[in-house]
């Protein structure tokens, strides 16, 4: 990154995860023996700052107003038709470069992980193999404040295809029952259906069956033969099913929905994780005498 002329490294981002904010403001704070359970997360916060800038150490990316200049690479094995470039209208882009060509293509409003995103296409300007983009923008003027302070927002490529080997590659057909970032689709933000047909006799159906999944990250929606059978966002992910299932062929769609967080922060295992099966269980009857 450029700024004010000068090369300057820098890895920052405002969507570091809050675990790994926590984990690393308590450390430092328990280091000047603060006890952590009289202050909250922001007196930390505002502390932390006060404590680096007396050290000499800034925590502003880049101050109010200022221009930046940023430069990174992406490769590219497979150039899909929808590739575009998405980022939020507030950071104040004034120009984007693909491949030392100014982006001119006409962006729209859109909605990826807020309401402010817009998107470009880029197809025109994006090339197998190496690519540069680089873009220019101005920080907002307004003064800010511990902990609110001024960032640059996340900026994404999007479209229909693989990450595999850190490559923009063909997106996979089927899915093999493994997390998502194991299928080629590390940052991927949305939903994906899983569906399976299978046979079922007669005998079952005088069991109550219940359909479990070991994990899901996040929340799982279920349909069975085209009915809705519900929603699980925690675990235990475990339904009964008995009254959607038939004799002979049945149908099981899991829809799974993750967050934003593998778009713009770090890369978690996303989908289902472990088994799925369906449990018989014999049906009881109690019966009370006085």
């Amino acid at each position: 990154m450029r700024f004010n002329g000068k090369e300057v490294k820098a890895s920052i981002s405002r969507y570091a995860s809050f675990d790994e904010t926590w984990t690393g403001l308590t450390k430092a704070i328990q280091l000047l023996k603060v006890k952590l359970d009289e202050v909250s997360i922001y007196e930390i916060m505002e502390l932390s700052a006060t404590i680096s800038e007396k050290m000499g150490i800034s925590l502003r990316p880049v101050p109010p107003g200022r221009e930046y200049v940023m430069t990174t690479e992406f490769h590219v094995d497979y150039i899909p038709e929808d590739i575009a470039l998405v980022y939020e209208d507030t950071i104040g882009i004034m120009e984007v470069t693909i491949n030392g060509k100014k982006v001119t293509a006409k962006s729209k409003r859109t909605f990826v992980w807020d309401t402010s995103n817009v998107k470009v296409p880029i197809r025109e300007y994006v090339k197998r193999g190496r690519n540069v983009i680089s873009v220019r923008g101005r920080m907002s003027e307004f003064p800010d404040m511990i902990p609110s302070l001024h960032g640059i927002e996340p900026m994404a490529i999007i479209g229909t295809f693989a990450v595999i080997g850190g490559k923009i590659a063909e997106p996979t057909k089927k899915m093999r029952g493994r997390s998502w970032t194991e299928e080629g689709y590390p940052y991927y933000s949305g939903e994906v259906k899983y569906s399976q047909r299978f046979s079922l006799s007669a005998e079952y159906l005088k069991r109550k069956l219940v359909l479990e999944v070991d994990s899901v990250r996040d929340t799982m929606e279920v349909i069975i033969n085209g009915r809705k059978v519900g929603v699980r966002t925690w675990p235990p992910f475990r339904l009964n099913i008995t009254d959607y299932l038939k004799e002979g062929e049945n149908l099981i769609e899991i829809i799974v929905s993750n967050t934003a967080g593998n778009l713009l922060g770090k890369r978690m295992p996303s989908g289902i994780i472990g088994r799925v099966r369906i449990i018989p269980y014999e049906k009881c009857v109690f019966a009370l005498k006085r």
